[in-house]
C-alpha cells in the first residue's frame, strides 16, 4: 500500500479541524502556526491563530499585571485575576518592564460564578448581559465590561437555573487555568 500526503485548503475551520492531521493557519500568506488542530486551540501561538480557531472566538481583554506582595495579577478595568502558577514566571519580568498584556479566555471557560464547573478562587469579573443567544443544551451569553464591550460565554443551559436577563449584571467566573496571555497588539505572541 503506497501512503500518500493530501493539501486540502478551507476557509472553514470546522472543516480543517475535522479533516486535517495537521493544520496550518496562515495569514496574508503567511504561516502563524502548524500543528495538530487540538495544539492550535489548546495553544495558539499568537493572538491571531486564537481568535481565528474556535466558535464563539476567542475573548480578548486588554489590561496590565500586576506584581503585588510577591502575587501576579491580571488587571482590567473592572478587577483583577490572579496569574496562574504555570504562567507566573513567564510574565513576572513582564510586570516590570512593560506591564501591559492581553488576557485570552474562549467562552467555555467563563460561567456565571453561581452555576461555574471549575474553581473560583479569585478569579471574578463584573460583567453586564447584553444578549443571551439559547442553542438547546448551551447557550451563548453576551457581556461587557467598561473597557469590553463584546464577551461571549458559553455556558449550560439547564432547566433548574434560569437565563440571565438582559442588563443584569452578573459575576463571571473565569477559568484562569485555562488563560492565556498575549503580547499587545491584533498578532501579539503568546507569552504563556
Amino acid at each position: 500500500m503506497i501512503a500518500s500526503s493530501t493539501v486540502y485548503v478551507t476557509h472553514d475551520q470546522e472543516e480543517a479541524i475535522t479533516l486535517g492531521d495537521r493544520v496550518v493557519v496562515m495569514d496574508h500568506g503567511v504561516v502563524q502556526q502548524c500543528a495538530s488542530a487540538l495544539d492550535i486551540y489548546h495553544h495558539p501561538a499568537n493572538r491571531f491563530v486564537a481568535g481565528f480557531l474556535g466558535t464563539p472566538p476567542m475573548n480578548f481583554f486588554e489590561g496590565r499585571l500586576v506584581d503585588e506582595g510577591g502575587r501576579l495579577w491580571f488587571e482590567e478595568s473592572t478587577g483583577r485575576l490572579p496569574v496562574p502558577a504555570r504562567a507566573t514566571a513567564a510574565l513576572r519580568a513582564r510586570a516590570v518592564s512593560g506591564p501591559e498584556v492581553v488576557l485570552g479566555v474562549r467562552p467555555e471557560a467563563l460561567a456565571p460564578a453561581a452555576t461555574a464547573r471549575f474553581a473560583l478562587a479569585d478569579s471574578r469579573l463584573a460583567m453586564k448581559v447584553w444578549l443571551v443567544q439559547p442553542l438547546g443544551a448551551k447557550m451563548d451569553v453576551y457581556l461587557q465590561t467598561d473597557r469590553h464591550p463584546r464577551i461571549v460565554a458559553h455556558v449550560d443551559a439547564t432547566a433548574d437555573s434560569a437565563a440571565p436577563g438582559v442588563g443584569e449584571t452578573l459575576s463571571i467566573a473565569v477559568d484562569m487555568e485555562r488563560a492565556h496571555f498575549f503580547s499587545p497588539g491584533d498578532a501579539g505572541i503568546a507569552l504563556a
